[in-house]
């Protein structure tokens, strides 16, 4: 019978070395969100002010990308925080349809500008280096949404009619 030209205790230690070395964190990023007025009536100052404000992005979905394409898909809790242990590395947080190459809601592909969504698909919100020395939570700029029909890259002479 052959010896193994490794023997078990040099391969256990192997894999532990190799396990130590790829050193993780845990990363805490805030997402926050602006929405627009979004009504057809003409807005009050109150109506307006509210539409500045910040707000927590709760229950969103994201995908964390690394430099070496892995992705992480996640979620914000419900008050905007995402909460993931990662290797230590450089990351872009995107919305998730970005990173699918989709586009956010209801509508039908043909219905969008292909050049134009092939620049939103690059699109990041965030770009960061994780490390033992990043402070947490990262602060991340504010997403400003659209109103719901008002998509980047919507061509105008595609839209449904209005029903008279």
């Amino acid at each position: 019978m052959k010896k193994p030209l490794i023997p078990t205790f040099y391969l256990l230690l192997l894999v532990v070395f190799i396990t130590s070395c790829v050193q993780k964190g845990e990363l805490l990023v805030q997402v926050k969100y602006k929405q627009p007025y979004c009504g057809g009536a003409r807005p009050t100052p109150e109506v307006l002010a509210e539409a500045e404000k910040e707000h927590n992005y709760a229950n969103a979905k994201f995908i964390l990308v690394n430099t070496n394409q892995k992705t992480y898909p996640i979620s914000t809790n419900t008050e905007g925080l995402i909460k993931i242990k990662i290797p230590y590395g450089d990351y872009s947080l995107m919305e998730e349809w970005r990173n699918n190459k989709k586009i956010p809601g209801d509508e039908k592909l043909d219905n969008f500008d292909k050049d134009c969504l092939e620049n939103e698909w690059k699109k990041v919100y965030l770009k960061f280096n994780f490390s033992k020395s990043t402070t947490l939570p990262l602060k991340p700029e504010i997403i400003e949404l659209t109103c719901p029909n008002n998509y980047p890259c919507l061509k105008v002479d595609n839209q449904i009619p209005q029903r008279e």
